[in-house]
């Protein structure tokens, strides 16, 4: 038995700054980033407005980083208005049931305007190439794909962001075509980090 309290202190400091450097590490690492289309898939059964941007956000109902990116999600659209329509995907992977998203479905709501699509077993998700909770594409109303990425700075983090600043530049056809920025978040087939 250690009688040094000096060591105590040590490993106790030591092992907090572990967990602190991990915790930051797991923070900042982006998941895997679509593989979209540069145009609307045509075999596709969501809509796209005609008339303005279409905003596909693609979510797993278990991922607790969804609630950042549905915050963000409600500031752009604020910050776009009637420029923009908005969906949200939520993905059911096998074993995954409509109850399980009860409550994303209920904060999606209260976003103006943003319909809400069920997704069983991943049917949109893979047509559109998503692999991450929190994957945003937005769509011109001729279909090309001008933003792909996250709208949120690190996983679980809401505030503004390169991702968010992409996609409204974006918006605003002021950023180059098909502007990206890392996506934060779980994997969309199980809903893990």
């Amino acid at each position: 038995m250690m009688k040094n309290p000096l060591v105590y202190w040590a490993l106790w400091f030591s092992c907090t700054c572990i967990g602190l450097l991990a915790l930051a590490d797991h923070a900042g690492r982006p998941g895997q980033s679509a593989r979209a289309s540069a145009l609307w898939p045509a075999q596709s059964k969501l809509q796209k407005a005609t008339n303005t941007f279409t905003l596909l956000t693609f979510l797993h109902p278990l991922c607790p980083c969804s609630r950042a990116s549905l915050a963000e999600l409600a500031r752009i659209q604020g910050a776009a208005g009637d420029h923009l329509a908005i969906t949200v995907v939520i993905g059911l992977p096998q074993g995954l049931v409509a109850a399980d998203a009860r409550e994303m479905i209920e904060t999606v709501q209260h976003i103006p305007g943003a319909q809400i699509v069920l997704d069983p077993d991943d049917v949109e998700t893979r047509r559109f190439g998503c692999y991450t909770s929190g994957q945003a594409l937005l769509y011109s109303p001729e279909g090309k794909l001008r933003y792909q990425g996250g709208i949120t700075g690190s996983r679980g983090h809401e505030g503004d962001n390169a991702g968010k600043s992409a996609l409204l530049a974006a918006l605003e056809q002021t950023a180059p075509a098909a502007a990206s920025a890392p996506v934060y978040g779980c994997c969309l087939r199980n809903g893990k980090n």
